[in-house]
């Protein structure tokens, strides 16, 4: 490595302060955030904190790391650090420093209900600390991911808004050669059941509250056998049909069947839309369920209070304008391109994170060094 690194512990490297309780009815509009465990909570009209330093998650959410350059009011639940030498370490080597090292294999998080850091269990957390521009050259690098990470996020958000937009202007659009239909005048209510509950055979099972529809397709179908397979729901799918979760329905948990998840299927509640492909484009249908109008919907119409429900007559009697088959063929292509922009952008992002974990891993654990000729391209912000 360029330069000696130094083990030492936090403590005898670092000032560690726990914030200051507040109650949740002392925030306001203030000037200045207040910092949480996970993050900002609200604003207030005070700070307690005026110079860089490192927000450390103390109560609860015990370890999660934030950064903080500005007058800022640390709550209770967030222990501060900061260097005690300017000589020794940078103020924000501190940040990636901490979010590397095991919390609690090291003893520093204690409790089991409801789990916590002290300054005493923090201090003796041992650390290795490289030379002053051994630790600039780190910032330095993991600064620039960090930048290209945050424009890939605000890209990928502005994918994700583009989408939506899309389809929400095509379901809520009325034209007097859009056909108002039904989901029930176009695709087939839980056409098939699964049949021989007792049966050894295995049977593919999905939590479709925790699906993501970014995909378009369900990620986490695990085989189990049928017998042993949560939920009341076992039915038969195909090739195209859309599931719709009839539970919570605010948690969006839909999936469009791809031609690998053919068969039987079970769920903790869910109602499968198989469309008739004469009638409507299945991408088409797809885009329409994840429409906000149709969560929207679903919602008012569900029942319940810890478990809300909707009925699948209920996601049958849906209505919206249906283009003549021709037209659905051109916007299901555009949504589906959109679908692969999102997609794309979204593995392009957690490729990147993961890189980003792997390379900070590896300078900090010394497997790797930056070496002194990178200094003139790197930014030297520190």
């Amino acid at each position: 490595m360029t330069g000696e690194w130094k083990e030492t512990t936090l403590g005898e490297i670092c000032n560690i302060q726990q914030g200051k309780t507040i109650a949740l009815s002392s925030l306001s509009d203030g000037s200045y955030p207040v910092y949480g465990a996970n993050g900002i909570v609200g604003q207030i009209d005070e700070y307690n904190f005026d110079f860089h330093l490192t927000a450390l998650g103390c109560r609860g959410s015990c370890g999660t790391v934030h950064f903080i350059d500005q007058k800022a009011f640390l709550s209770g639940n967030v222990m501060a650090i900061w260097q005690k030498s300017d000589q020794e370490l940078l103020p924000k080597y501190i940040p990636l420093a901490l979010s590397a090292l095991d919390l609690e294999g090291s003893g520093a998080i204690s409790g089991q209900v409801q789990p916590q850091i002290t300054k005493t269990s923090l201090s003796p957390v041992p650390i290795s600390v490289p030379s002053i521009p051994e630790q600039k050259r780190i910032v330095d690098l993991i600064t620039s991911m960090d930048s290209y990470i945050e424009q890939l996020k605000r890209y990928l958000a502005s994918l994700r808004l583009a989408r939506q937009s899309s389809i929400d202007k095509f379901v809520n659009f009325t034209a007097l050669d859009f056909t108002q239909v039904k989901i029930s005048q176009i695709v087939d209510l839980n056409p098939e059941q699964a049949k021989d509950a007792k049966s050894a055979r295995m049977i593919r099972y999905i939590d479709l509250s925790k699906v993501s529809i970014d995909s378009g397709i369900a990620p986490n179908i695990v085989p189990v056998p049928f017998s042993e397979a949560p939920g009341r729901a076992r039915r038969t799918i195909r090739t195209d049909d859309v599931l719709v979760s009839t539970v919570r329905p605010y948690l969006r948990g839909f999936a469009m069947v791809e031609e690998e998840y053919n068969g039987e299927i079970a769920s903790t509640g869910f109602c499968v839309l198989r469309p008739n492909s004469q009638v409507v484009n299945p991408d088409l249908l797809w885009a329409v369920i994840r429409s906000e109008r149709f969560v929207s919907y679903l919602v008012g119409k569900s029942t319940g209070s810890n478990y809300p429900a909707v009925r699948p007559a209920d996601i049958g009697n849906f209505s919206f304008g249906l283009p003549a088959l021709e037209v659905q063929h051109s916007l299901a292509d555009l949504f589906n391109a959109m679908d692969e922009s999102v997609s794309k952008a979204t593995q392009t992002l957690e490729q990147s994170q993961m890189l980003r974990e792997a390379i900070l891993e590896s300078l900090l654990t010394q497997r790797h060094e930056i070496p002194q000729t990178y200094d003139k391209f790197l930014g030297g912000e520190a």
